[in-house]
């Protein structure tokens, strides 16, 4: 019987040697081109304009600053292009806190007062655009107001007797709301407080004024710490002392 020989190949690999996968060459070469310390979007730090930094410069971040001198860096340091607001952050020692606070000098932006007994408005409502700041009604409105509790209540908008927007003359209390009071309250479960006492453009001494009212209506022992700050300025702590 005739034998049959076995030819030699000049392949190198023998037949026990495995040949690199695709996919491990894909993994490879991902693990070589992946960057080092990704981070998330947003985590970066913020870069701040030339104008904010020359700003900040004139507040020291850990410094106390009276009432006065709060609003006279307030003023300084609003650098927009744009008539900025006069906000107030505030920090308080509870939970589910409200109050009415009367400015002696306008905030510079006029409030909407809404009156549910009015067909438009309640068509308003129903069809979930919302373009007023208060919801006054009349006590037999409030069975029709009712569905609309979940979309109102969020928003701060439900008229409740406790807060005087359920009222038998709707009209007169629109009247009265229409000066210059504002209800002020803590954020849902935390006791923060954002609110805006004026405008940058206005007198040093209506701000100031302005401020010494809210702080007067929360009460200094209620305040744990009070920020105050144009829209793109930098904050100003003041001294509560």
């Amino acid at each position: 019987m005739a034998q049959i020989k076995k030819t030699k190949t000049n392949n190198p690999k023998t037949v026990n040697e495995k040949a690199p996968s695709v996919s491990n060459s894909k993994e490879a070469a991902v693990k070589k081109n992946k960057p080092k310390n990704l981070k998330k979007p947003g985590t970066a730090n913020r870069k701040r304009g030339i104008k904010y930094l020359k700003a900040r410069k004139l507040v020291d971040p850990l410094g106390l600053y009276s009432a006065k001198e709060a609003v006279s860096l307030l003023k300084k340091t609003a650098i927009a292009g744009f008539d900025e607001t006069a906000e107030a952050h505030l920090i308080l020692k509870q939970e589910s806190f409200s109050v009415q606070v009367d400015f002696p000098y306008d905030q510079g932006r006029k409030r909407v007062i809404a009156i549910a007994d009015d067909e438009l408005v309640m068509a308003k409502i129903k069809s979930g655009k919302i373009d007023f700041d208060v919801l006054l009604a009349s006590p037999k409105m409030m069975p029709k107001l009712i569905p609309y509790a979940r979309f109102l209540g969020p928003k701060g908008l439900m008229p409740n007797p406790k807060e005087g927007t359920v009222t038998a003359d709707p009209e007169k209390k629109a009247k009265k709301l229409t000066k210059t009071g504002v209800k002020i309250r803590t954020e849902k479960k935390t006791p923060l407080v954002h609110t805006v006492f004026g405008r940058a453009s206005q007198k040093e001494t209506e701000l100031e004024a302005n401020l010494e009212a809210l702080i007067k209506a929360v009460g200094r022992q209620n305040i744990r710490k009070l920020i105050i700050t144009s829209t793109m300025g930098p904050g100003i702590i003041v001294n509560l002392d």
